[in-house]
């Protein structure tokens, strides 16, 4: 049953005309005056999205959408959550991108290994806060949905986003989630995303 969704899914964005990979990437490059930039990207899920530095660059707002849609449909599918109980999960999220890479001390890595210092290429920083790393025009090689992931742990336990994934000392993330977030990346990458 869940292949026979993802396949409808897959059939569903290559048939709406703004998720073919005619586009060039899913990154603009953004200009501010004063102040880095900060712009809802749909006012009924209060999804806000800000650059760290100007100018900066942020994802195109019709691609995020895109995006988010795609990872809703797949995490409502493989853990069998109503889609509208995952858009709740996500929704009041201020999505921060940057260029500028970050460096954190005492992170895990997926398998959950304790690393003294590591380069991070996302971060969930609060319940209610995001921070990417752009490094292609794609937001497929981002690590949007393995944040969105945290964010929903978070959420949903009330007391941590699992900051050590798969490992074992925190609960919620599985390899499900591992997989979901490649399965996803790598079906959003060859649309273009």
């Amino acid at each position: 049953m869940r292949i026979i969704m993802l396949l409808l899914t897959a059939l569903v964005f290559l048939l709406i005309p703004s998720c073919r990979s005619s586009y060039v990437g899913s990154v603009v490059s953004v200009e501010c005056h004063n102040a880095p930039s900060a712009y809802y990207i749909d006012d009924s899920l209060k999804i806000r999205l800000i650059n760290s530095v100007c100018p900066g660059y942020a994802f195109k707002k019709e691609r995020l959408l895109d995006y988010l849609e795609y990872f809703v449909i797949g995490y409502s599918s493989e853990f069998e959550i109503d889609e509208y109980k995952v858009w709740d999960l996500i929704s009041n999220l201020k999505i921060e991108t940057s260029v500028i890479p970050r460096k954190m001390p005492n992170v895990y890595d997926v398998k959950g290994n304790f690393l003294k210092s590591s380069p991070v290429a996302g971060l969930a920083l609060s319940p209610n806060w995001i921070w990417i790393e752009i490094k292609t025009k794609f937001i497929c090689h981002t690590a949007l949905a393995h944040e969105l992931v945290h964010i929903i742990i978070w959420r949903t336990q009330k007391v941590h986003a699992d900051p050590d994934h798969e490992g074992t000392e925190f609960s919620g993330w599985t390899k499900k989630h591992t997989r979901l977030i490649k399965r996803v990346n790598s079906q959003l990458c060859e649309l273009g995303i």
